[in-house]
């Protein structure tokens, strides 16, 4: 696994919810080099408090450049984030990972979000249009301030589905819900999916059933990033301990539920 170390500079930080900001860093090794589902481990402070890293999908890649990073306030560490102003640096360690396999032949595609979970599936999106692939993308969350990336997604020329638990926009219940229609109604080629290990849980199986394949980002804390600590452990259905920074983060969900 290649990767390099980099001091990030923060070209700009923009809020785009109420406690979620797009952080753009310039860092021309990393993003010349990241691929759709790979992450980042993050040194959030030079100080003992956080000790570890943070790792953050890369949303997006500008210009081979800059490496754009979805962050969403829940913790110390992200909270340390938005508080730092353009112009500083931070250490990043990347591109981690196992990213998201593109068929050849592929023509057409479901993205699953939700929430936050649609951080590493934009950058994924644009990969998909480039090569012309057709996609529906699902976003999903608990209230309308929760969908991001909308206008994005919209602007690749992709089809939206949205869902909200409070119906404030969209279909009022879960984005699993869309998910079983259009797998009914028109089943895609490949299903890709990143939120709440609950969802991802469902849309695999749902997939399964539709004998439909499906690849999954999941979400877990990790220490390292690296595969050295083996603090994300995942067990796969044939009992195998799979780790989500090497072997994934990004796994066939065949592989994680039967």
């Amino acid at each position: 696994m290649s990767y390099f170390q980099q001091q990030a500079k923060i070209i700009e930080k923009v809020f785009v919810g109420p406690d979620t900001f797009n952080l753009d860093l310039f860092c021309p090794d990393i993003a010349a080099s990241a691929r759709p589902g790979q992450f980042v481990m993050a040194r959030v402070d030079e100080g003992l408090s956080p000790l570890l890293r943070r790792p953050f999908s890369i949303h997006d890649t500008v210009d081979k450049n800059i490496v754009r990073l979805l962050v969403k306030i829940a913790g110390q560490g992200t909270r340390i984030l938005s508080g730092l102003s353009t112009g500083q640096s931070l250490s990043l360690l990347g591109p981690l990972g196992h990213g998201f396999e593109i068929p050849t032949n592929l023509k057409n595609a479901c993205l699953v979000a939700g929430g936050v979970g649609v951080a590493p599936l934009l950058f994924l999106g644009r990969a998909l249009a480039a090569r012309g692939v057709s996609c529906k993308v699902l976003v999903g969350g608990q209230t309308a301030t929760d969908l991001l990336c909308t206008k994005e997604f919209s602007d690749l020329g992709f089809d939206l589905g949205l869902a909200t638990q409070d119906g404030s926009a969209g279909h009022k219940g879960m984005v699993t819900d869309l998910l079983a229609g259009l797998l009914k109604e028109e089943p895609p080629q490949m299903v890709y999916a990143c939120g709440p290990q609950a969802m991802l849980k469902v849309v695999g199986v749902m997939a399964r059933d539709a004998k439909t394949p499906c690849q999954v980002s999941l979400e877990t804390v990790m220490a390292c990033g690296m595969g050295v600590c083996l603090g994300c452990a995942v067990k796969s259905v044939s009992g195998k301990i799979l780790h989500a920074c090497k072997d994934g983060p990004v796994m066939d969900a065949d592989l994680l539920w039967d």
